[in-house]
Order: C-alpha cells, then structure tokens, then sequence
C-alpha cells in the first residue's frame, strides 16, 4: 500500500515495559475512534509494513495508547519500531459528516464565492490556532482562513467549496 493511500493516525513514541509494549501518540481528536482496530502500518526504512495489534489500551484523557503487536515481543524489537509513524488506509477514516471534511480530502477543489470561482485549494496550511486555504487563481495566491463562519457549503462529489467572506477581504489579493 502506498502513503498517499494512508493517513497519518500517529507515531510509535517510547517502549513501555520489557515484554515489547510501546506508547502510541494518536494524532486525532478522537483517539477512542481507533481503540478496536486489528493492525496499522508503520512506516519502516520508507515502506508500509502491516503490524497485527494483540493489545490496545487508551491512556485516560489522553491521546496516548499503550500498544502490544503480535510481531513485537521485546524490549529490543519494541525500541526498534520507536518513532516509526502509523498510518491507515484512507478508508478508514470516520465519516464526518455534512459541511466537515479532512484536509487531505479538499484539495484540488475548486473554490466558489457567490457562485463565481475564486481558484483552486492547492494546500491547507495548519498554524498554530488558526488553518488557512491556500488557493490559487492563475497566478495569484489567496489566503482564506479556515473559519466554520466562512464555509457554506463542501460538496464533495462535485469538489467544490462555496465560502460567503467579509466585504473588502479580497482586495487585499487583487490589487
């Protein structure tokens, strides 16, 4: 399987004991969502390798999981996977639902304001409180914070995104 067919659900962090357990950092809101999964890829030396999970415990109120695979079975083996990344593939992803979107998901789509194309979603540029869509119009960049207040409507079948901004917001990108 390929990465561009996987999400990042986290990363392998520490060992946890002596019989090959390791600590999990679950990168998701929702780390409970992933707490019966049979196996994960980790990502070792660039490939996608399958892992079978025989024990996974969420650490409460956290997005930590103490995690047992079935090939991993000591200390050694266990510090050897330590900071490789876990991936899904994509369709395991929890539906969101209506309006709601992963970032990965709105790419390429095709920006609209008041029924007229703004451009295309070419990044989604995540700092720190605050997302922004990057979108490009020929050979113009525009910046759009990613705001619920922003967003009218995500169509995912057509691939389009409608957005109702402030009045004067771009000009700021067409002067």
């Amino acid at each position: 399987m390929n990465r561009e067919d996987c999400f990042n659900l986290g990363k392998v962090t520490k060992i946890q004991g002596y019989s090959g357990n390791v600590i999990c950092f679950l990168d998701t809101d929702q780390p409970g969502r992933y707490e019966n999964l049979e196996s994960v890829l980790l990502e070792i030396q660039q490939e996608l390798v399958p892992f079978f999970i025989e024990q996974f415990r969420l650490k409460d109120g956290t997005q930590k999981a103490i995690v047992k695979f079935a090939e991993v079975d000591s200390e050694e083996e266990a510090r050897s996977i330590v900071n490789c990344q876990l991936y899904l593939p994509l369709n395991q992803l929890p539906d969101l639902g209506e309006n709601k979107f992963y970032f990965h998901e709105i790419i390429g789509f095709q920006v609209l304001m008041e029924g007229q194309p703004l451009g295309t979603i070419t990044e989604v540029l995540e700092y720190p409180n605050n997302e922004l869509l990057q979108i490009h119009n020929g050979e113009k960049e525009i910046l759009i914070p990613l705001r619920e207040e922003f967003i009218q409507k995500v169509d995912k079948s057509e691939k389009t995104f409608q957005v109702s901004l402030p009045e004067g917001f771009l000009e700021a990108f067409t002067q």
